[in-house]
């Protein structure tokens, strides 16, 4: 029994160095690769969502633009109805001066 504890711990001083070495790996791997790889993509994802938020309004300002675009296109081609309707229930000097030589034309008969 005796020489299996020592055999344990031999074995245990044995692993002390590599024990160490992992502890100094990780702490090496924290410092020069895990914080600068966690804040780059933490940029990466502010931009993101920062970009989607920015097409977003971007996309709300086109619709807004596309309905004012059509309320004015509406309104233009309201405008050209009136004017239409204005011309063919109006008769112009000419038509009203042929009607009333008609209509003169007509009573002397």
């Amino acid at each position: 029994m005796d020489t299996t504890l020592r055999q344990v711990g031999q074995l245990l001083l044995d692993a002390i160095p590599t024990v160490v070495l992992l502890l100094l790996l990780y702490a090496i791997y924290q410092n020069l690769l895990r914080k600068p790889m966690e804040r780059v993509l933490g940029q990466r994802r502010d931009r993101t969502e920062g970009a989607v938020a920015k097409a977003r309004a971007d996309v709300a300002s086109a619709e807004a633009r596309t309905q004012e675009y059509e309320h004015k296109l509406r309104e233009a081609r309201l405008a050209v109805l009136r004017r239409r309707t204005r011309a063919v229930s109006k008769p112009s000097s000419c038509e009203r001066r042929h009607w009333l030589k008609r209509g003169s034309a007509r009573n002397s008969n």
